[in-house]
């Protein structure tokens, strides 16, 4: 009986460790708080203690539980859509299937980092207080999850929905008696049986972007090549846009300020253009010669006008014949006559001499 009472007392002797601190209940009510160091309680059933490691930071894991003893304890391993979780990593359907604000369904893993501060609150408020935090932090990402879109969730708002959250949850969890250092929203992505079917969008998406551009890039080339940068951005002013921007259209209002400063045109159409300018400068120099030989003409026309028609009218019907072969047939010729044709497509034409006597050609001439 002395040695039964002996190891009854001494199982009261408790060591708190330096990161630990102890609450004592008698019969389930508080009594006291243990510092570290070594302490003497009385043993159960009149008193019990109640541990925990308030100066190391614990994570509550949501959407997956990470097997004990693993050998990183704060951030699970980075993994892709299509892969499964590392061994010592299980996943809970329950917990990381939820819905985004675009009807997406998506899985999604994160974690609370905490650190207990009220050891009375935390072991007394609650029966099971981790669990208590855990669906704590759960409802407070569904409900901001369903705020957002899947594209907001994955890029640029992704920190500002951490941090709404973490503030709702150190909200919701002050009774508990722990501090909340952080939330973190580890892995986003559609459920892995349609991870397939969004690649495929993503795939898709990515071509036509690269159309987009390529598309994009022949417009900026056939216009800059047509116009020059110097118009483009003519046509541009007042829109404040980059010079290379598509979003212009041809106005009339446009088109007389280019044609007030053709200098600003280039490439294609400057070459048309100048191309245009040098015609028509050509056109008027020759219509200019052609009517000041008229003129000359004319002025001969007057001083001598017989002379003058008949000198055209021979120059017309030598511009005329020059190209054909002609028989002439001298009127005054005695005898028979015969006309032989070589039978092709164009006959000889016959010419009977209308001429005037020699003695009054050369008196006209």
């Amino acid at each position: 009986l002395g040695g039964v009472a002996l190891w009854w007392l001494l199982s009261g002797v408790v060591l708190i460790r330096q990161e630990e601190r102890a609450l004592i209940t008698r019969f389930g009510k508080w009594q006291a708080e243990l510092e570290p160091g070594w302490h003497w309680r009385w043993p159960e059933p009149f008193e019990t203690v109640l541990r925990a490691p308030t100066e190391r930071v614990q994570v509550v894991e949501i959407g997956f539980r990470r097997a004990a003893g693993s050998p990183n304890e704060s951030l699970p391993a980075t993994i892709e859509w299509a892969s499964e979780h590392e061994n010592d990593e299980k996943s809970v359907a329950a917990e990381s299937m939820i819905l985004t604000g675009d009807e997406v369904a998506v899985e999604l893993t994160a974690e609370v980092q905490y650190r207990i501060s009220e050891l009375q609150a935390w072991f007394l408020n609650q029966a099971v207080p981790e669990e208590t935090l855990r669906a704590i932090a759960e409802s407070v990402i569904r409900e901001h999850a369903a705020r957002e879109s899947l594209d907001d969730l994955l890029t640029d708002r992704r920190r500002e929905i951490e941090a709404a959250g973490l503030a709702e949850i150190r909200k919701r969890s002050a009774s508990l008696g722990v501090e909340i250092l952080g939330l973190n929203l580890l892995d986003i992505h559609p459920p892995r049986a349609v991870v397939p079917a969004y690649r495929e969008v993503a795939d898709a998406l990515e071509e036509q972007q690269q159309l987009v551009n390529s598309a994009e890039e022949y417009y900026t080339r056939t216009v800059l090549s047509a116009t020059g940068e110097d118009a483009l951005e003519l046509l541009q002013q007042g829109a404040n846009r980059p010079v290379r921007n598509l979003d212009w259209t041809l106005t009339d209002e446009a088109w007389r300020r280019l044609g007030q400063r053709h200098d600003r045109l280039s490439g294609q159409i400057g070459a048309s253009l100048m191309e245009a300018e040098a015609d028509a400068e050509k056109t008027r120099t020759s219509a200019r010669a052609s009517s000041d030989r008229f003129r000359a003409l004319l002025r001969e026309y007057e001083s001598s006008p017989e002379l003058t028609q008949r000198h055209l009218y021979w120059k017309t019907i030598e511009s005329v014949l020059a190209a054909r072969p002609l028989t002439i047939v001298d009127p005054e010729a005695a005898g028979r006559q015969q006309l032989f044709l070589n039978g092709t497509a164009n006959p000889l034409p016959v010419l009977r001499s209308t001429l005037p006597p020699p003695e009054e050609l050369e008196t006209e001439r």
